[in-house]
């Protein structure tokens, strides 16, 4: 309704003036009223908002199972590190074993050189002390000291 036919309608019981004062304030007072689209805008956003919060709630969930997994597999990997972890120490462990055994080998290979040699050279010995071959050997031996 317009301000000026309320006024109209007020000036059938009231002065001119009494009329434009109550006019204006019922004018001012309708202005700032909320009105029934008002509430039916207000309806619309609330339910909007709802679906919008629905959706951030699922969406939530999705990531707090994803969050889950997450977690499920890093433990996993931890574990996997500690087993690599305690393979790595094995196998050095394993290595150093190795190294000692290999120093221990290589010693009594040595040992076992050594005494082969000496048996070879006393098997020769024996061989040449015990062969008609050592009295011409003598006696080159002795020309050659003449000589």
């Amino acid at each position: 309704m317009r301000k000026e036919d309320i006024v109209r309608r007020l000036e059938t019981v009231f002065q001119h003036e009494q009329a434009v004062v109550l006019a204006d304030t019922i004018t001012d007072a309708y202005d700032t009223l909320v009105k029934a689209s008002d509430f039916s805008e207000l309806k619309m956003i609330v339910a909007e908002l709802g679906e919008a919060q629905k959706r951030t709630e699922e969406r939530l969930e999705e990531l707090a199972e994803a969050q889950k997994r997450t977690e499920e597999t890093l433990a996993g990997l931890v574990e996997a590190q500690k087993r690599t972890e305690k393979n790595v120490a094995d196998l050095a462990k394993a290595i150093q074993l190795l190294t000692r055994e290999l120093r221990e080998t290589r010693r009594e290979l040595g040992g076992l050189s050594r005494s082969v040699s000496y048996a070879l050279e006393n098997e020769a010995y024996r061989f040449l002390c015990l062969s008609p071959i050592m009295p011409a050997l003598e006696s080159l031996k002795g020309h050659r000291r003449k000589g």
